[in-house]
């Protein structure tokens, strides 16, 4: 989460909290030097934190860059199977091993009494 959403986000808690416990007559200890001030500084708060996530959502939309149609899309990011490996990658051996290169399970072998 980006600062600017981090910091709205916190006022909008802080506003919308300070209304509902001045309700029930309690109050932040952060804002306990604002008691005079209530409620008109909790909407604020509250008003100001909107404000800024707003803010910061409409910034993030015009900074993301448009997507392509999604048929160039999709040619970017297809695999590119049977394709031989670069000289400085290590080849690996994808078929399944033998039956008599495999350890035995626990347990699979023959019971007597």
């Amino acid at each position: 989460m980006r600062i600017l959403t981090r910091i709205g986000v916190l006022l909008l808690v802080l506003g919308l909290g300070s209304l509902v416990l001045r309700l029930m007559d309690m109050h932040f200890t952060v804002l306990a030097w604002a008691d005079d001030l209530q409620p008109g500084l909790g909407i604020g708060f509250a008003v100001l934190g909107a404000g800024l996530v707003l803010a910061d959502v409409v910034s993030r939309r015009e900074n993301t860059p448009a997507q392509p149609p999604l048929n160039q899309q999709a040619a970017y990011h297809q695999p590119q199977f049977n394709q031989p490996a670069p000289d400085n990658q290590p080849q690996f051996n994808t078929s399944p091993p033998s039956r008599s290169s495999r350890s035995p399970r626990p347990g699979s072998g023959t019971f007597n009494r």
